[in-house]
């Protein structure tokens, strides 16, 4: 066993320095942020951080645990091994929690540093029962801030380590790395909106227990508000959370065991797949359209059509499917789709990512690169087409279905209803993420660890920009907040609240990232167990 553990460290010290990196900074970023603007609430930024970090690497572990020595060509070796296949797994996806843990606990001590020698305060407990304003309630004692940290913490890596489990459980019966992503990031954002089932007016302490054992995620919630030059997030955690915890172990365990007896059942990859006898099958109807295609232009058109039209089509379902789960859609006389909009605009940017990310994976994981090579097709027309066409897809389907579809909503707020800010905003946005994942998978030759490049490099991007006073107006949501509220107030002026600078910027970064992946995008050739490139 301890061969295992040493082998699995080697294969993980990068991914967690890198995890172990983030968290520093982000930690650094929560102190230094209240240092500067003094709201006393560096939990609440502090959990942000650390359950979107959980949830990030939740998907790249549970990919990595699952199909790790598959996509290396080692699990056969692995298996010949006079070693149990169940030890084996028992040892990669125990320290891959180790590895999606340890950062978040190192982050988690220095903020417990921070607040116990009086260089950041944290605000009393929000109460469940009356809301008082943040800005009116009293410094809370160490130990309160401690134990709310905690409890912060706690529900964070046992989300995480959930999320993982299930990702490398169903990872197993997947055959590409790709697919094991799609779905790790479709049960991200569903889980996501569990957190709201747990905190309706009418559900009790009993039921948020049973529903954080299930849902560790929704142990805790987090409001987050918006001054003048800054905001805070203001997080109240469930009374009953350690309960839930506890509850939620034998899940974890089950979801462990699930994982390692299903672990090694499919060793073929996927090009070496063949049909059984017995298994039912539809025939493919895009093969059997009578399509005569005019040059290679059209029918590498045709192509990234196939490849990209169903993934966004998933996504735009997904996010209809996510505006019916949601509960405070379901009171108040809002209309379905009248809620779409919000529902799209922050899908959209995770599932802009999956698409970018997932159109060029068959060149990586099914040997594509010597087919291209071999084509009369220039490397730039391969690139270009794909891009433009899997670019098309995603502002034609998730955003210019849902502006079609909800334009004539009589019902506008915040959250509701279509809007010209939504359009010039938006698509702005997806397109950026679409792009980011483009350049990521690339660079990193990876789908998964592309599309999480691209959300880290916004999220970089968000932190970096609203974290000073002078440029907090030019963030891009604070932007569409600002163009938003006046045209609730019946103004539409795209020329005010930093508009062209800020999405005149993102536009232009869209072409960039695009010209920057183009060079690193040739036409991929294995050599000695590693994807290169050759000019």
């Amino acid at each position: 066993m301890r061969s295992l553990i040493w082998q699995q460290w080697r294969e993980s010290r990068a991914l967690l320095a890198l995890l172990m990196t983030w968290m520093l900074l982000a930690t650094l970023h929560s102190v230094a942020y209240e240092i500067g603007h003094r709201f006393r609430a560096p939990v609440g930024h502090f959990g942000t951080a650390a359950l979107f970090q959980a949830t990030c690497a939740a998907l790249v572990l549970g990919m990595r645990a699952s199909q790790g020595e598959r996509a290396a060509g080692t699990l056969p070796f692995s298996a010949a091994l006079p070693v149990s296949i169940r030890r084996i797994a028992t040892a990669r996806i125990v320290c891959c929690a180790a590895v999606l843990a340890i950062p978040i606990l190192v982050g988690a001590v220095l903020l417990a540093l921070a607040l116990a020698s009086g260089l950041v305060h944290q605000v009393e407990p929000r109460d469940e029962l009356k809301y008082v304003p943040l800005q009116q309630r009293d410094t809370a004692p160490v130990a309160t801030a401690l134990e709310q940290l905690a409890g912060v913490t706690a529900i964070s890596i046992v989300a995480g380590i959930e999320l993982m489990l299930v990702v490398a459980a169903i990872g197993c019966r997947l055959r590409t790395p790709s697919r094991v992503g799609l779905v790790g990031a479709v049960l991200a954002v569903a889980s996501s909106f569990a957190e709201g089932y747990c905190w309706v007016d009418d559900c009790h302490a009993r039921s948020q227990v049973l529903c954080g054992a299930v849902f560790p995620q929704s142990l805790m919630v987090f409001w987050g508000y918006s001054v003048e030059h800054g905001g805070y997030s203001d997080p109240f955690v469930a009374s009953r959370c350690w309960i839930a915890l506890m509850l939620a172990t034998p899940i974890l365990i089950l979801l462990g065991s699930l994982f390692v007896t299903q672990y090694g059942r499919l060793r073929s990859p996927a090009s070496d797949a063949k049909p059984t006898r017995h298994r039912f099958r539809m025939p493919s109807l895009w093969s059997h359209l009578p399509l005569h295609l005019p040059g290679r232009l059209a029918a590498l058109v045709w192509l990234d059509l196939r490849q990209s039209g169903p993934l966004v089509v998933a996504g735009l379902a997904f996010a209809l499917l996510i505006t019916l789960a949601t509960p405070r859609h379901s009171a108040g006389g809002v209309p379905v789709l009248a809620a779409l909009p919000h529902s799209a605009c922050f899908v959209g940017m995770l599932w802009a990512a999956v698409v970018g990310s997932a159109i060029y994976s068959a060149e990586l994981e099914s040997g594509l690169g010597g087919f291209w090579r071999s084509r009369p097709i220039a490397t730039t027309s391969w690139f270009w087409c794909k891009f433009l066409v899997g670019l098309a897809a995603v502002l034609l389907v998730l955003d210019g279905v849902t502006i079609v579809a909800t334009w004539y909503s009589t019902t506008l707020t915040m959250q509701t209803g279509m809007s010209w800010t939504y359009v010039g905003t938006v698509p702005i946005l997806h397109a950026l993420m679409y792009a980011l994942a483009v350049l990521g998978t690339c660079w990193l030759r990876t789908p998964v660890i592309g599309a999480f490049v691209a959300i880290l490099a916004y999220m970089i991007l968000h932190v970096a920009v609203g974290s000073f006073a002078s440029t907090y107006r030019l963030e891009p949501f604070m932007v569409y907040n600002s163009l938003l509220l006046s045209e609730l107030a019946g103004t539409v002026d795209f020329t005010r609240h930093g508009y062209p600078l800020v999405y005149g910027t993102l536009a232009a970064s869209v072409v960039i990232l695009g010209a920057m992946a183009s060079r690193l995008a040739t036409p991929l050739m294995p050599a000695s167990g590693r994807w290169v490139t050759r000019r």
